[in-house]
Parts: structure tokens; sequence; C-alpha cells
């Protein structure tokens, strides 16, 4: 008699755990299937931003170049207007 109790509870003790290890499965299943479309979405997003960045950069490049012209002008300019002062 006592055999069967012990039985019954080891059995239905893995049963539960059977039940609780199809749900995790299936819900483990469902997260990758997420992470799958997330990482679509992220490349897709990649694909698209990617001109539009380097297209950013290169801008921001021509700019810094100006500046730099800009500089050296206003840096001859000084230049010009302290030699005038000083004769």
């Amino acid at each position: 008699m006592i055999w069967w109790i012990s039985g019954a509870l080891v059995v239905g003790s893995l049963v539960v755990l059977a039940l609780a290890l199809v749900v995790v499965v299936r819900r483990l299943g469902q997260l990758n299937l997420i992470v799958r479309r997330l990482r679509l979405r992220v490349a897709d997003v990649e694909r698209s931003t990617l001109p539009k960045i380097t297209a950013l950069q290169e801008g921001a490049e021509r700019l810094q170049e100006q500046v730099l012209v800009a500089q050296e002008r206003a840096e001859r300019l000084q230049a010009r207007r302290a030699g005038a002062t000083d004769s």
C-alpha cells in the first residue's frame, strides 16, 4: 500500500515536471521567434540608415574643412591687423 502511494507521488511529480518543461519549451520557442523578428528589424533599420549616416559624416567632414579654412583666414587677417597696428 505504501509503495503504491509513494509510486503515485513520484509519477505524479514527474508528470507535473514534464508539463512544466513543455510550457517552458513552448515559451522559449516563442521568445526565439520574437528575437529573430527583432534581429530582422534591426538589420532593416541598419540597411536603411547606413547611407544617411554616411552622408551626414561626409557633410560633417566637409564642414570641418570649411571651418579650418575660415580659421586660417581669420588668423592671417589678425596677423595683418597686428602688423598694421605695430607699424
